[in-house]
């Protein structure tokens, strides 16, 4: 039966093996220092595939190495790499080194593209748009999370409320401002949220 095995098959076997080699080796706390090393053949023995890459990236986040962390995930999605967490982890990671939001922007919504109901590219992404003034997309794509951990509902709900004022949704800025003051976990992020109720007021 080997010998029927075409040349092509064989490499298809290879390649998948590889692959299951190189989530093990990135998922594995107890790989060692060795999971970099072999890592790294694996990347070169596929170039061009996003996927050891990606294993690459969570290696690296894994132990702190943020700059090569950045680096692998932001090759991966240069390679059109479908996996949401990674693209997830690259826009992360480039927002923090000062990449421009546009680039953020449009990797997230490569994520969410991927999988719409990955939450952490949908905040982002809600939390970028924000930040870009482009307050239409940042509540469409909050607007559309499923549920929101009690540890976060502040942040969404009184980005919301910012955003409504924005655009003169001055109902729905009540509605998400109560929200915001409903899951605020402090005295400070009270102030935050009743901040903005003298432009309530005033209409």
């Amino acid at each position: 039966r080997d010998s029927l095995a075409t040349p092509s098959s064989h490499r298809l076997i290879q390649s998948d093996l590889d692959r299951w080699v190189a989530d093990l080796l990135a998922s594995n706390p107890l790989a060692g220092p060795t999971a970099h090393a072999r890592l790294l053949a694996l990347a070169r023995a596929h170039p061009g595939d996003p996927e050891f890459d990606e294993s690459l990236g969570y290696l690296a986040l894994r132990n702190n190495h943020r700059d090569a962390a950045q680096f692998h995930f932001d090759r991966a999605a240069d390679n059109q790499s479908a996996d949401p967490a990674a693209l997830y982890n690259s826009a992360r990671l480039d927002s923090a080194s000062g990449v421009p939001r546009d680039r953020v922007i449009a990797k997230l919504q490569r994520a969410l593209d991927a999988d719409p109901d990955y939450a952490p590219a949908r905040i982002n992404l809600g939390f970028e748009a924000a930040k870009a003034e482009r307050y239409d997309l940042a509540l469409s794509t909050l607007s559309r999370l499923k549920t929101v951990e009690p540890r976060l509902a502040f942040e969404v709900f009184l980005t919301m409320a910012f955003c409504d004022l924005q655009l003169g949704r001055f109902p729905d800025a009540r509605s998400d401002l109560g929200e915001a003051r409903r899951y605020a976990r402090s005295d400070d992020q009270v102030r935050q949220a009743d901040a903005l109720l003298p432009f309530l007021a005033r209409r």
